[in-house]
């Protein structure tokens, strides 16, 4: 009877440390999202001062932060917020080139409109977990 308790209370310890690196796991890959998004978000807000003919070193740092975010190792039920993060920055960098070569206005407006989209989405999967 004893080694059945033992197990069970080993078993106990295995679960409750499991869902502890889970819980662990998911907090990280949250908080490193949400620090690229706000770094990508500084960087963005220079990009908009910026002149049409600067263009071009913002937006390799806001590749670089692209690029950051996409290396992430998120768990798997975060990967939806992580997509549409993704989506959003990679439209945002579009909408710039865009500006950058002289688009149309509306080609410009319709990559910033569907990366506000996105980033919406992230946001929505972000504080809905």
């Amino acid at each position: 009877m004893s080694n059945r308790k033992g197990t069970g209370v080993i078993v106990t310890i295995v679960v409750v440390l499991l869902l502890s690196i889970v819980g662990i796991w998911h907090n990280a890959s949250f908080r490193e999202m949400g620090e690229l998004r706000s770094e990508f978000a500084d960087e963005m807000e220079i990009a908009l001062s910026t002149s049409r003919m600067s263009l071009g070193s913002e937006i390799r740092e806001l590749r670089d932060i692209h690029n950051q975010a996409k290396d992430l190792d998120v768990v798997p039920w975060a990967s939806d917020a992580h997509d549409d993060l993704l989506l959003g920055m990679d439209l945002i960098i579009r909408g710039f080139l865009a500006f950058q070569s002289q688009d149309s206005e509306e080609a410009v407006s319709n990559y910033f409109e569907r990366a506000e989209r996105a980033i919406n989405n992230y946001d929505n999967h972000r504080f809905t977990r």
